[in-house]
């Protein structure tokens, strides 16, 4: 065997595998990029999701929290008759000698 022919040889496969070495290193670096940017687009996906789940479930609760809020203010304007009537029956059991109820 002749050392130059040799040397040719490995130079040659060598320098193939060098330059896919290069590629591989290159492709990789790419894959990578695109795996982050896809990762980022699904994490801003998931989010605008559950920004719609958010959207969608307060809307009953605020419906719900504005009719039990009408609730009870009538039930304190109610309440508020009531007493003002015990008051006036309280007067009136007073002056007729009973002794008034407890309010």
């Amino acid at each position: 065997m002749n050392p130059l022919w040799v040397q040719t040889v490995l130079a040659v496969f060598g320098g193939i595998g060098g330059i896919g070495g290069i590629v591989s290193f290159a492709k990789v670096g790419s894959e990578a990029r695109k795996i982050n940017a896809d990762a980022t687009k699904a994490g801003a996906d998931a989010a605008n999701v559950l920004s719609a789940a958010a959207v969608t479930l307060l809307k009953p609760a605020q419906d719900e929290v504005a009719r039990l809020t009408a609730k009870v203010t009538a039930l304190e304007n109610r309440i508020d008759a009531l007493t003002s009537r015990l008051r006036q029956a309280n007067e009136q059991l007073t002056k007729a000698g009973i002794p008034p109820l407890d309010l």
